[in-house]
């Protein structure tokens, strides 16, 4: 605020004034979500940001950073009431319950958005078998619900092709929406789901039988010497999962159970007489 003879700070409402003077220099240091006690105060990260303040215990919400949102959790998706969220790594998908039937206009990149009940009472086309009206079970077709009515059509997650008139699975691969591979992973696609692979370089460390959703970079211990204790005179060899040490060649290894921790230099006492007397 400017005043007559030079100017003043104030912090705006809603912040607290922690500035080291606050009565001659008002304003310096101003912090947000602060709970005023009788003899201090107390600051606390918002519920969307991690506190990663040095001392978390006596002096939190010193430094607040923007946590992962879970969008499901959150409320903050477009699902159908009808439809499950499901949180992934980049966003969130949709998927309309068993008993319901996705409708969704995008239904390839946004499913899950509009889902309808499936039919009680499925007309005769509907009916999986040999006669005329039936759908055709050599292209995959199954009874949905088309503009309010059963109709023999391609199951979620596929397409008509257009030579064929056959129905085949989309390929999640295509669509971030419809994989959790991991970002340093490939997307694999099979004919009735994916799979995921973590790219040359990385390490698969996913839990359970779904691997490439969580890649770690391999490190080279080899190139850091802080990172390997292998003897000045031994090689270094890069495995997968860790190191090697090997003593060089001319070099005796004095520590088989940990090779090329400790390497001594042959000596040949019959080539020096001093040596073999």
């Amino acid at each position: 605020m400017d005043t007559e003879d030079s100017y003043e700070c104030a912090c705006p409402a809603g912040y607290i004034d922690v500035s080291p003077d606050t009565a001659q220099k008002p304003g310096r240091r101003c912090l947000l979500n602060c709970v005023d006690t009788a003899e201090s105060y107390i600051c606390k990260c918002r519920d969307d940001f991690v506190d990663e303040s040095p001392d978390t215990k006596n002096r939190p919400g010193r430094i607040c950073r923007p946590a992962l949102i879970d969008e499901c959790r959150l409320g903050k998706h477009d699902c159908s009431q009808n439809a499950v969220c499901q949180d992934l790594p980049q966003g969130y998908t949709c998927h309309c319950k068993s008993e319901f039937i996705d409708q969704s206009p995008n239904r390839a990149s946004l499913p899950g958005r509009l889902c309808v009940p499936r039919p009680t009472a499925p007309p005769e086309e509907c009916r999986i078998d040999d006669s005329a009206s039936s759908c055709k079970e050599e292209l995959n077709e199954v009874c949905r619900l088309i503009n309010g009515k059963p109709k023999c059509a391609c199951p979620i997650n596929y397409s008509r092709d257009p030579t064929t008139k056959s129905c085949t699975t989309i390929d999640e691969c295509q669509f971030p929406q419809l994989n959790d591979c991991h970002p340093s992973a490939e997307c694999i696609d099979k004919p009735v789901s994916y799979t995921c692979r973590c790219k040359q370089g990385f390490k698969d460390i996913s839990p359970g039988d779904k691997p490439g959703r969580v890649c770690q970079p391999y490190v080279n211990e080899c190139q850091f010497p802080h990172l390997n204790d292998c003897h000045q005179n031994a090689e270094c060899i890069d495995k997968e999962d860790g190191y090697e040490c090997r003593c060089n060649q001319g070099y005796m290894d004095r520590q088989p159970e940990r090779p090329g921790r400790l390497c001594k230099k042959r000596v040949d006492e019959c080539a020096k007489p001093e040596l073999n007397r």
